[in-house]
This record gives structure tokens, sequence and C-alpha cells, in this order.
């Protein structure tokens, strides 16, 4: 099961390959019926998705790489009393310095790399 306890213990190369594994993931999705409709278009989407799984992005130290996929997915980052990072999809409330309701959550010395943990999370938690 990926939950942030596993994902923690990857390295940075695997955690860079299941971010792109994620987008190619969630492409497939949006483009299904497309695809489906037209040879063109799911041939399109093969080639993509296989240059994508290959020659995958730096997710964990790349902001030009990861920052689109955090906005799109309105991720978030706060800097954490012990010096590392969270991120999270949920809404925080600094008031009461808590996580409001369900949402995947990520902690890390590296914010990117943060991101990308909980970019996964929500990828498989869908």
């Amino acid at each position: 099961m990926i939950n942030a306890e596993f994902l923690s213990q990857c390295s940075d190369e695997q955690i860079n390959k299941g971010v792109a594994w994620c987008v190619v993931s969630n492409a497939n999705i949006s483009m299904k019926l497309t695809s489906e409709k037209y040879s063109f278009a799911a041939s399109f989407l093969r080639s993509k998705s296989n240059k994508t799984l290959i020659n995958y992005k730096l997710y964990c130290t790349s902001p030009n790489d990861i920052m689109p996929i955090a906005f799109a997915n309105e991720v978030f980052v706060i800097p954490c009393l012990d010096g590392g990072y969270m991120a999270s999809d949920g809404v925080y409330d600094t008031e009461i310095e808590h996580i409001i309701g369900e949402c995947n959550w990520a902690t890390n010395a590296n914010p990117l790399r943060a991101i990308c943990e909980v970019y996964i999370l929500m990828s498989v938690n869908k």
C-alpha cells in the first residue's frame, strides 16, 4: 500500500518515477474517450506516455517541473518548526494549526519532494 510512510523511505529517483507514472496515468484517464475514437490520438498518447516514463523529469529538485503540478492540483507547502516542510492538498487553518478534513500530506526537508509525495498520494487515493 502506498502511504506517506512508504514514500518517505523511497529514494528521490523512485519518487521522480512515481510522479512521472501519475502524470501519465492522469493523462490516460483524461484522454481515454478521445483515444478510443481516434487512432491518431491513441498513438500520440502512447508515444507521449512512453516518452514521459522513459525520460522522466527531476521533480524532486526542479521547481520548473513540479510547481505546475502543485498549482494545478492546489497542493500547498508550509514550513514546519523542525526546519522541514509540510505539503498538503487539504485546508490549513493557521489559528488552530491543524489540518481540517481528510487530505493527503507529507513532510520532508525538501519542499519539492514533499509536493511530489502529496501528488503521488493524491493520484493513488482517487
